[in-house]
C-alpha cells in the first residue's frame, strides 16, 4: 500500500504545490485554452505568491496538499464555505484506499 496523506498547506509546499496545479492545469485547461501555465504566469512568481499566502492567509481561507510518497499530487484551496480549486496531477489516483484517504485531512505542525 502507499504512503499517502492529506495535510494543510504549510510555505516549504510552495515548490510541490506550484508544480501539482501546474501539471494538472496543463492537462485540463491547458488544453481549452491552448497554452500552459507556465507561459501564462512565471513560476518564481507563482511560488512567492502561495508563500505570501500560506504565510499570512486572507480570513476564512485554507490549503490543503495530498501526498503520496513524499511528492503533492493533488491540491485544494477553499475561501470561506467555498471549495474555489482541486486539482490532482494527472496519473497520480491510485485504487480504493487512496480515494478514501483523499477526504481525511491529518494534521501537521510546521516545527516537525
Amino acid at each position: 500500500m502507499s504512503k499517502q496523506s492529506v495535510s494543510r498547506a504549510l510555505p516549504a509546499d510552495a515548490e510541490g504545490f506550484v508544480r501539482a496545479h501546474e501539471a494538472a492545469w496543463d492537462a485540463t485547461i491547458g488544453e481549452i485554452v491552448g497554452r500552459s501555465l507556465g507561459e501564462l504566469a512565471p513560476f518564481a512568481e507563482r511560488v512567492a505568491r502561495f508563500r505570501a499566502g500560506v504565510e499570512e492567509p486572507p480570513p476564512h481561507t485554507g490549503a490543503w496538499v495530498a501526498e503520496r510518497h513524499g511528492e503533492i499530487v493533488g491540491i485544494a484551496v477553499r475561501a470561506g464555505a467555498e471549495l474555489r480549486d482541486l486539482y490532482v496531477v494527472p496519473g497520480s489516483l491510485g485504487g480504493g484506499a487512496w480515494r478514501r484517504s483523499w477526504w481525511r485531512p491529518r494534521r501537521r505542525h510546521s516545527g516537525g
